[in-house]
C-alpha cells in the first residue's frame, strides 16, 4: 500500500490493511510512504493514495480499484487474485487502529498544493498581461504608458 500520512483516505484504509495481515499470514504486506519514497510512485504508476497493489515475483499483478476499503473488500481482492482463502474469522480489533500505519491524518502543510496554486496564479497574471484586454486594463490603471505611434514623413 502506498500511503501518505496526511491523507484521510490512507488513514481510513490503515485499520483494514492491518487486519489483512492477520487474515493472510502467508502474504507479505508492505506499506510505503509515497511522499518519502516518491521515486517509487513513477516506477509503479502511483498517482493517488492510498494505492493498494498486489505483486507476484516482484511484478505488479493487480491494483485495488474499489472506493470502499473495508476488510471484506480487501480480503476479496486478495482471494480473487491469489486463490488464497485466508482466515475468514479475522475481524477488526482495537489494535488495528493503533498502528503501525497512521490511522488519523497528520496535520501537515501541503506544499505541493501551494506550489500548484502559485503556478496557476503566475500563469494567469502572465496570460492577462500579454492579452490586449489585459494591456488596456493596465494602461487605464496607469501601470503601462500607452504606446504612441509616430509617423515618419
Amino acid at each position: 500500500m502506498f500511503y501518505a500520512a496526511w491523507c484521510p483516505f490512507s488513514a481510513a484504509a490503515a485499520p483494514p490493511y492491518h487486519a489483512l495481515a492477520r487474515a493472510f499470514p502467508d502474504v507479505l504486506l508492505l506499506a510505503i510512504d509515497a511522499i518519502a519514497n516518491s521515486h517509487l510512485n513513477t516506477r509503479f504508476g502511483t498517482v493517488a493514495v492510498p494505492n493498494i497493489m498486489l505483486f507476484y515475483n516482484g511484478k505488479a499483478l493487480s491494483r485495488f480499484n474499489q472506493s470502499e476499503r473495508s476488510l471484506e473488500q480487501l480480503r476479496m481482492f486478495v482471494r480473487n487474485h491469489t486463490g488464497l482463502e485466508g482466515d475468514p474469522s479475522v475481524e477488526l480489533t482495537p489494535e488495528d487502529f493503533a498502528g503501525p500505519l497512521p490511522t488519523a491524518p497528520t496535520d501537515e502543510p501541503d506544499y505541493f498544493l501551494w506550489a500548484s496554486w502559485a503556478f496557476f496564479a503566475s500563469f494567469g497574471v502572465i496570460a492577462m498581461v500579454r492579452s490586449s484586454p489585459g494591456k488596456r486594463l493596465l494602461v487605464r490603471l496607469g501601470v503601462l504608458m500607452p504606446v504612441q505611434h509616430q509617423h515618419v514623413d
